[in-house]
């Protein structure tokens, strides 16, 4: 990406916007990334990291919901009662 960023730059191309997956940086790549240029750093929270940008949370939730609720060993509770069970959002019988 930091090499990327100087062929931006070459060209006349600032505000480069470097996007990751996962904010794994080895030793001191994420401040190098930072002052060769880049405008912003944006990575998913799957690993804690101050570049976290990108929550996947909902999408995680939403495909371990449906994970669940096609299994037929699990049933849902009405999340409107009160149960310590229900406020984690599944029960397991």
């Amino acid at each position: 990406m930091i090499e990327t960023i100087g062929h931006l730059k070459r060209l006349g191309l600032d505000g480069a916007v470097c996007i990751g997956v996962h904010g794994l940086f080895a030793q001191h790549a994420y401040e190098e990334l930072s002052s060769s240029g880049a405008a912003r750093i944006a990575t998913s929270n799957s690993v804690r990291h101050e570049s976290n940008d990108i929550n996947l949370t909902p999408l995680l939730a939403s495909a371990v919901r449906e994970w669940l609720c096609d299994r037929r060993d699990i049933r849902w509770p009405d999340m409107n009662m009160g149960s310590s069970s229900q406020r984690y959002g599944v029960e397991i019988f």
